[in-house]
């Protein structure tokens, strides 16, 4: 079965530099779609959940592009997000880890530019997009990864990046081995179907608690448990108690 896997862009430029990559790993087994989401969260979520309901959902989602950080003393290393801290909401999302590809770090997702370190609530990178990512993959029960490339340090520069060192950034990356990795996941994991709506109802979950169920659900797949043996053990559990045993 062919897999889609969506790659997911801010800006156009962004998306050029990837897409000249991507091309040279054409594969039969894979598909590769592209979307430019536009900046900040609120264009993400909307252009993402568009694509979603009216074209083919994708088997996995990639999302990379460049992020701020808060000194030029840190590091440039392109990493794998496993914790968003969102500024507006001062909530924090943890992702799940359906792949493992570079180094996990934190950041800070931000509606708006921030040009001042002292406005980074003691993060070291920070974006205005990967909260969206989070919240539309885990609502329609995509995998995904999100990677960022540490790009220009928070200054009031910031709002002054060049697009030519941006396409450079992110040209350089080697794309093949998180395809082989991704491509991996999805064959390891194509026959995994669930019906969610058992055990939505099996436990009465609440809307806000089956997404926290689906994102467990995931995170336990992609780490190898066996849910199905998982489920029958626990069952009998409150809806509470067992939501607190999967993590």
């Amino acid at each position: 079965m062919k897999k889609n896997i969506l790659i997911t862009c801010a800006l156009p430029v962004e998306m050029k530099a990837v897409k000249k990559q991507i091309k040279w790993l054409w594969r039969t087994d894979v598909s590769f779609s592209f979307l430019t989401t536009g900046v900040g969260n609120m264009n993400t979520a909307l252009s993402m959940q568009e694509y979603i309901l009216t074209k083919e959902k994708p088997d996995f989602i990639i999302n990379i592009w460049v992020c701020g950080k808060a000194s030029s003393d840190i590091s440039d290393d392109l990493f794998q997000v496993y914790r968003i801290f969102h500024a507006a909401s001062q909530r924090e999302s943890i992702c799940p880890v359906y792949v493992s590809l570079f180094n996990f770090k934190s950041l800070l997702c931000s509606d708006r530019i921030i040009t001042d370190y002292n406005d980074m609530q003691d993060e070291v990178y920070v974006d205005m997009e990967s909260q969206a990512i989070d919240t539309i993959a885990t609502k329609y029960t995509i995998p995904y990864v999100i990677l960022k490339q540490p790009f220009d340090t928070v200054s009031h520069e910031s709002k002054k990046v060049s697009l030519n060192m941006l396409w450079a950034e992110l040209e350089n990356i080697d794309y093949s081995e998180i395809i082989h990795k991704v491509s991996a996941f999805l064959d390891k994991n194509h026959t995994i179907t669930l019906d969610f709506e058992q055990y939505k109802q099996h436990f009465l979950f609440t809307v806000a608690e089956q997404m926290i169920f689906i994102k467990k659900y995931h995170k336990m797949q992609a780490t190898g448990w066996n849910f199905e043996k998982f489920f029958e053990k626990n069952k009998t559990l409150s809806k509470k108690v067992f939501l607190e045993e999967m993590s």
